[in-house]
């Protein structure tokens, strides 16, 4: 099976390293990248396999990540790629963002606490003043 000349152009503009094959044994489309200079070449799956590696399977998945059928070469195998990219060239911002939304979370939660403190100082002091003792 052939990939679409467009997914094959817009893959090599991205990285030339990578190339995408039929894996007539998984019955699934793979994105893979050369770890060999010399010597590429995709007629046979022994010689892929031993000088690439996995990038990604092109599949749908469920909950659980589990590989569940096929799915055709689009522009979402494309955009996953370079979201991929993006998060292994810029892991700390994944975290800032993680401590950020943290932060947020604390404030709320602490404004929450403050607000049911007030309310509930608020319901004594009226209970105390209403009922006193003579």
């Amino acid at each position: 099976m052939r990939p679409e000349r467009w997914f094959v152009q817009e893959l090599s503009a991205f990285d030339p390293e990578l190339f995408v094959v039929w894996d007539e044994r998984l019955k699934r489309w793979t994105i893979r990248q050369w770890v060999v200079r010399y010597g590429r070449c995709t007629d046979t799956r022994a010689d892929w396999v031993e000088k690439s590696i996995l990038v990604m399977r092109v599949c749908y998945r469920d909950e659980y990540f589990h590989d569940v059928h096929y799915k055709p070469l689009d522009n979402r195998a494309l955009q996953a790629i370079r979201l991929m990219r993006w998060q292994n060239l810029n892991p700390n911002l994944a975290q800032i963002e993680i401590d950020r939304n943290n932060d947020r979370l604390e404030e709320s939660f602490e404004a929450d606490k403050r607000l049911i403190a007030r309310d509930v100082a608020a319901d004594s002091w009226r209970h105390f003043q209403t009922h006193t003792v003579q």
